[in-house]
């Protein structure tokens, strides 16, 4: 009878416990982010190489509240949206500041000239005579800013343009992207995650374990979709393993998993399912946990001898591959994830 007890408190139904810690999260994720500081712009301009270090963690409150949430007739399901909001915690990044002074990759600049490289010659001598209309005058490749702005204010660019310089941008406002946003004042700006903040990532459809427990909160459909379309497919046509999607959104998992080895999560941000592995035990504030952590596929061990070089797509021009095809140990090929949130 308690066994019972206790697989209906694990389910999702509407004004149990359970159901208000799914709906809004009592605890913020963490959310830490590292940068690359190049120290030797200048150099990097006469063709040495760049010396970085790595700053951070830069930790951010994430909090998370479900939205347009619908159950499915049966119970069994559940469909939802998942609002996201940043907030910057000082006290674990301390010393660091979101006003720390960091010279990073122009990250939008090179972007654009990686396109005009696709254009004509007529073209691309057009862009690079606007650049420093467009773009302020950069001296270098690189860019001074600050993580608050790099990561959501965002850089400024294409402010107060004329003529050429003014088409091309409007160029560049037409395709899109997701982390370049049009200013009231009809300014540019990029940020790596201001698309993320206070919006939703999709449309959830998640299993609510009224009927099988080992499947509550396990993703059924995101979108819409059971797959994705932006990792290399079999050359059969079949789907690959790098384009299904399956696992939890990371915010919950099922109950009674003691001792599972290995779980899987679906990220939004990367489009794609990363397996976590059981590491041994651990407690929080007391209470008994077992620790996992992202298993070494998941950055380290990518190409055809680890069966997974679907998500070897090589969709950045001039990027240094291995002799099996695919980018170097902790490098992935995001392009076409990006594409997907356009």
């Amino acid at each position: 009878m308690k066994q019972s007890h206790d697989v209906k408190a694990t389910e999702l139904r509407q004004g149990t416990d359970q159901y208000k810690r799914w709906e809004a999260l009592p605890q913020p994720l963490d959310f830490k982010v590292y940068i690359f500081n190049v120290t030797n712009p200048y150099e990097v301009m006469q063709g040495r190489r760049p010396k970085v270090v790595e700053v951070g963690p830069y930790v951010y409150f994430q909090y998370r509240q479900k939205d347009n949430v619908r159950f499915s007739r049966d119970r069994s399901k559940v469909h939802y949206s998942q609002q996201q909001m940043y907030v910057f915690d000082p006290e674990s990044s301390y010393p660091l500041t979101e006003n720390d002074d960091l010279t990073v990759l122009n990250m939008h600049m090179n972007s654009i000239l990686q396109i005009a490289e696709d254009e004509t010659y007529d073209s691309l001598r057009l862009i690079n005579a606007e650049l420093n209309r467009i773009f302020g005058r950069p001296d270098t490749m690189f860019l001074r800013t600050t993580p608050k702005q790099f990561l959501f204010d965002g850089v400024p660019f294409c402010v107060n343009v004329i003529g050429i310089a003014k088409a091309i941008c409007k160029e560049i406002e037409k395709r899109n992207t997701k982390t370049i946003r049009t200013m009231p004042d009809g300014s540019l700006r990029f940020s790596f995650f201001s698309h993320k903040n206070m919006t939703d990532d999709g449309m959830f459809t998640i299993n609510t374990g009224i009927k099988d427990p080992s499947k509550t909160q396990m993703i059924e459909l995101w979108n819409g979709r059971t797959q994705l379309e932006v990792w290399n497919n079999r050359s059969s046509g079949l789907v690959s393993s790098c384009n299904k999607i399956h696992g939890t959104d990371g915010s919950g998992y099922p109950p009674f998993r003691t001792g599972v080895e290995r779980m899987t999560i679906f990220s939004t941000d990367i489009c794609r399912t990363v397996d976590i592995k059981l590491t041994g035990s651990s407690s929080y504030e007391g209470i008994p946990a077992l620790r996992y952590e992202i298993d070494s596929n998941f950055l380290h061990e990518i190409g055809p001898e680890y069966g997974n070089d679907c998500y070897c797509v090589n969709k950045i021009p001039k990027s240094i591959v291995k002799s099996n095809g695919c980018l170097y140990k902790g490098a992935l090929d995001l392009s076409n994830c990006f594409a997907e949130w356009v």
